[in-house]
């Protein structure tokens, strides 16, 4: 109801109306929450959420969002009634716009995305109707009636999800009881690997063996273990696959992994006999809560990353779809998406966790350790060491306009090649594990078993997870390894047996009856019947369609050439370029890429290269190339479409590990390789330090035009807008963009501030290199913090130092801007020390906390009084200057530029009488800082000159110093 003069009647919808609040924020951001994470809560389960975790959660997502819009309606309405129903439009036309934007994306989610002016038009449109719909909402008392009815029905949203929580046991409403103690004489350790996405295929030699050169640690174990040829998974979803070999039961539908669904498993029917290391994430089948998992530090670090993943859930529910692929995905990683595949609970830092909860457990132990690895993305060497993932993300082989692989082989072989190569990682993990058992002196008393939980294929034109019948075997032979106690014979079984008899296997072998509800059958009889690996010479996966295609693209070697080459040049890895006659290639050149997609054109220091070929024949089809760093080839792949433009254009290549050390040594060279092997070398387009200078000096000339003012950052049309000329080497896509990756102009009182971001140790240096050569730069630093300025000219070691240890990727230049024709203030010396007393004395007292420049509206916010000698032009100045100032830690740094002799010499002095000043400083440079007191010689040394640079004030770290002092 839309307010009107005395009658009070908006103020009353407006503050009154909680029901509304409640009910537009229930159908636009509860129930698709609840959509999305309620069909079988593996959100929850991968969270390990307690029954009070949940139900907070539930309601928290139910109430807090109507809570807080009906809170800021009501104090805007009384602030004014006209603001407090603006601010309840504004609102409920958000409620309503998020509502219809989620029923939108729901019903178009199978239908082909149309870019263009189109979509613009819906926005509009679903604008136009979510604010009529909030104007009725106001204006109808019966529309209104019946979304508050609606408001008190909504409450069965959340009360569905608890009931779910209840029935999947995610609450848990009684104590569960624990089992009996076995009575085993001797209870061996029991110790439980599963590596995800690993197809049995991708370990063995062109015999259907176990490689030995390839995955040496797989071939270790099999030497004293018992290798299933022929296991299979029962899944090839690892929310299934994984229950089902602690349980030994397969589940029908979208059921959770808990215990309630799973309650005879192994965690329960072992716990209170064993000592319980629990290091898996996917199900939360152990009742007693015995965990090694606990990945958050804190209580609010958990909150926040379990808030990180739903907003990124609802992020998924509300977005269009052209910018879907910019948020991490919600289809993979096991329900914790915003876990990096190289941080948590990836990779090497959860297998770490697992050596360290080795080294400490006591024996008799049980160990379960899933590790979602070598799970893709791939981004791993199979030495451990990191490479940045392609600027296409995760599979390039992924067709992006449908969820099929695509049908170019090019992209099917670089996808295979870096599952290969963590693969290869992954054995690296297996032998740490193994070297740490028999370290600790658990090996040889232990039952370890070794398996992964499904495959990946990796065929043109299917899916990874489903692919045709001729690939079926790709998801379902795994790798099944298990030693027994004291086993020392490598024997192989090729039975037919499924990771759902693991569990039952487990329990015969310790003389456990197997649970009724266990759908497994223990293959202990298949071990004592195994054949002697010597008799084995080879298996039926000899013939398997994806080993042959491996062992035809890599080899089974691990050489350079077997590792990172396609197809027939590979064997040129490692070669000297020399060996080789080469002619240019006219008119083209080949262009790095950046991981965000702009153009980039320096050379990586990265083991991943990302390229373009612009220019010369251009027909369209796919071209061998080779990628060498100097004298030496390291890399060879082949041209495709990974741009999706119609033109094969475009590669993707993996250095050779081997290769490194050279990558910020040598010069990147490409060369294109013809059917008669002949070779043909594409310029690459480098950056020169002349180039970047003359781009530099352009924009810094542009900027020294332009008076100083208050701190904002520039965008590419304000600076326009002022006249100034931005080359084209720092702009793309229409926006302010370094060559290296991101850049920003900051425009802070007299100075400018340009900083470039990702950039490498030999970028940082063309960086420096070029701006030390130009007229108006002031400072450089490869950071962000005052201590790391250095005053121009600097000299190239000192470049090369900075850069060298440089961690950020970011580059700071500093220049000088204009200053205005004012005239000079008269200020006698004894002035000028009181003012400086007056400003240290309310810097040290004042609240400020945030670290980094100063500017003067803060200082003013925060009550600090600035005596009018330091302003000028609503900004920090001086009579002779600028004046800047910086909060590091606890201290305050104050700059005086440009100061007179004798201005330099009063003030240095002058800082021996003022109790907060520890340090002063005629330069920039943190080891030219001198102690207070100061001497006159020391003033008379250091203020020689007839302007100095800069005179640096430091105050103490802390009030209880300057109160001692004083």
């Amino acid at each position: 109801m839309i307010a009107t003069a005395g009658t009070g009647r908006g103020a009353a919808v407006e503050r009154g109306s909680f029901l509304l609040h409640v009910a537009l924020s229930a159908i636009a951001i509860a129930q698709p929450f609840y959509s999305v994470t309620g069909t079988n809560l593996n959100f929850f389960v991968a969270w390990r959420m307690s029954g009070i975790e949940f139900t907070a959660w539930i309601l928290l997502i139910y109430a807090v969002p109507p809570l807080l819009t009906y809170l800021l309606v009501s104090l805007g309405s009384r602030l004014h009634r006209h603001f407090g129903l603006a601010l309840t439009v504004i609102v409920f036309t958000t409620y309503i716009w998020l509502a219809l934007v989620s029923a939108v994306r729901q019903f178009t989610r199978q239908m082909p995305f149309i870019p263009g002016w189109e979509q613009i038009v819906g926005g509009v449109v679903l604008l136009a109707l979510s604010v009529t719909l909030a104007w009725l909402l106001l204006s109808k008392p019966g529309f209104r009636g019946v979304v508050q009815l609606l408001g008190v029905m909504t409450v069965v949203f959340p009360a569905l999800m608890l009931l779910r929580g209840t029935e999947f046991g995610v609450i848990q409403l009684s104590r569960i009881p624990p089992p009996p103690k076995l009575d085993i004489a001797s209870r061996p350790n029991v110790v439980l690997v599963v590596y995800d996405e690993l197809p049995l295929t991708t370990i063995l030699d062109g015999d259907g063996l176990i490689d030995k050169a390839k995955f040496p640690n797989f071939h270790h174990l099999a030497q004293g273990s018992t290798w299933f040829a022929d296991a299979r998974s029962v899944s090839g979803e690892t929310e299934t696959a994984v229950p089902a070999i602690l349980s030994g039961r397969l589940t029908k539908g979208d059921a959770p992994a808990t215990y309630a669904v799973y309650p005879q498993n192994i965690f329960y029917t072992l716990g209170a006999s064993y000592n319980v290391l629990d290091l898996q994430t996917v199900t939360n089948l152990n009742p007693f809560g015995q965990s090694g998992n606990n990945f958050e530090s804190s209580l609010s670090a958990r909150t926040r990353r379990i808030a990180r993943d739903v907003a990124i859930i609802y992020a998924h529910i509300v977005t269009p779809p052209q910018f879907v692929a910019g948020l991490p995905p919600i289809n993979r990683q096991h329900n914790r998406f915003d876990e990096d595949v190289a941080a948590l609970p990836h990779g090497t830092p959860h297998h770490q966790r697992f050596i360290a909860a080795l080294s400490d457990a006591k024996a008799p132990f049980l160990a379960v350790y899933h590790n979602i690895y070598p799970h893709n993305s791939w981004s791993h060497y199979p030495s451990g060491t990191p490479y940045p993932p392609p600027r296409w993300v995760d599979y390039i082989s992924l067709d992006r306009k449908i969820t099929k692989l695509s049908v170019d082989n090019a992209r099917i072989m670089h996808d295979y090649q870096a599952h290969l190569l963590q693969s290869m990682h992954a054995d690296k993990l297996l032998g740490e594990i193994i070297e740490r058992l028999k370290t600790t002196g658990a090996y040889d008393h232990s039952m370890i078993v070794v398996v992964a939980d499904h495959g990946v294929s990796l065929w043109p034109g299917e899916y990874p997870r489903d692919p045709n019948v001729s690939h079926k075997s790709d998801i379902a032979a795994i790798p099944l390894l298990v030693k027994m106690p004291e086993q020392t014979q490598p024997l192989v079984s090729l039975d037919k047996v499924s990771t759902i008899d693991v569990y039952p296997t487990i329990l015969d072998y310790l003389g456990v009856p197997r649970p009724a509800d266990v759908q497994g059958k223990s293959f202990l009889n298949s071990i004592r019947e195994a054949l002697p690996a010597e008799a084995v010479k080879a298996t039926e996966h000899r013939g398997d369609p994806t080993l042959k295609r491996r062992v035809r693209w890599f080899g089974t070697g691990v050489s350079s050439a077997d590792l990172y080459g396609f197809g027939e040049f590979r064997n040129y890895i490692g070669r000297p370029v020399s060996e080789f006659s080469s002619t240019m290639m006219p008119g083209a050149v080949a262009q790095l890429l950046a991981p965000n997609g702009v153009r980039r054109t320096a050379v990586p220091e990265s083991a991943r290269v990302d390229m373009q070929i612009v220019g010369g024949k251009q027909d369209g089809e796919t071209r061998n190339v080779l990628v060498a760093l100097g004298d030496r080839f390291c890399g060879a792949a082949r041209t495709t479409d990974l741009d999706e433009n119609a033109v094969a254009n475009t590669f993707t290549l993996i250095l050779a590990e081997q290769c490194l050390g050279s990558v910020r040594k040598r010069e990147l060279r490409v060369f294109v390789v013809d059917a008669f092997e002949r070779l043909a070398e594409i310029p690459v387009d480098k950056i020169s330090v002349d180039r970047v200078a003359a781009s530099l000096a352009e924009l810094i000339d542009g900027l020294k035009t332009i008076e100083g003012g208050q701190q904002r950052r520039m965008t590419l049309s304000a600076l326009r807008e002022r006249g100034v000329a931005v080359p084209d080497l720092l702009i793309s896509d229409g926006e302010l963009t370094g060559p290296w990756g991101d850049f920003a102009i900051l425009q802070d009182g007299s100075q400018w501030i340009l900083d470039f971001y990702s950039t490498s140790e030999n970028a940082c240096a063309t960086l420096l290199l070029g701006a030390n050569q130009i007229a108006g730069v002031a400072r450089l630093a490869t950071s962000a913090a005052s201590k790391d300025e250095m005053a121009v000219p600097v000299t190239p070691e000192h470049i090369k130092q900075a850069c060298s240890n440089a961690n950020e990727g970011l580059v700071r230049i500093i220049v000088r801007a204009a200053v205005s024709n004012r005239p000079a203030r008269q200020v006698s010396s004894g002035e000028m020390v009181e003012a400086l007393t007056q400003l240290v004395g309310g810097l040290k007292r004042s609240a400020i906390s945030a670290g980094g420049r100063i500017e003067l509206q803060k200082l003013r916010e925060a009550g600090v009084a600035i005596p009018s000698v330091f302003s000028a032009e609503g900004r920090l100045s001086w009579p002779w200057g600028d004046l800047g100032l910086q909060k590091d830690g606890k201290r305050w740094i104050i700059d005086l530029y440009a100061a007179p002799k004798a201005a330099c010499k009063a003030i240095i002095l002058a800082a021996n009488g003022i109790p907060a000043v520890a340090k002063v400083a005629t330069t920039a440079f943190g080891k030219d800082e001198t102690n207070t007191p100061i001497t006159d010689e020391y003033a008379e040394r250091n203020c020689r000159e007839p302007q100095v640079e800069v005179v640096r004030i430091i105050t103490t770290d802390d009030a209880a110093t300057d109160t001692t002092r004083n």
